[in-house]
């Protein structure tokens, strides 16, 4: 769900060391921190909402029922 660097960062799972090191660079660039954030909403409102999913799931059973 993450895009590296565009929607937020990734880091080593298990690896504090690294999930402070990213979490400090991110602090010291808020402009890049907020930018994230915001392309992080973007990307939630046009894949993950409610609506977005029901609107696919709709989808899929209009598809089911022509198959049959």
């Amino acid at each position: 769900m993450i895009v590296e660097g565009k929607t937020g960062c990734c880091f080593h799972p298990g690896d504090p060391q690294d999930l402070a090191e990213k979490i400090i660079r991110l602090l010291q660039h808020p402009e890049r921190l907020n930018q994230m954030g915001l392309q992080s909403r973007i990307r939630y409102e046009s894949r993950y909402t409610p609506d977005v999913h029901l609107s696919r799931l709709l989808r899929i059973y209009d598809q089911a029922i022509a198959r049959r």
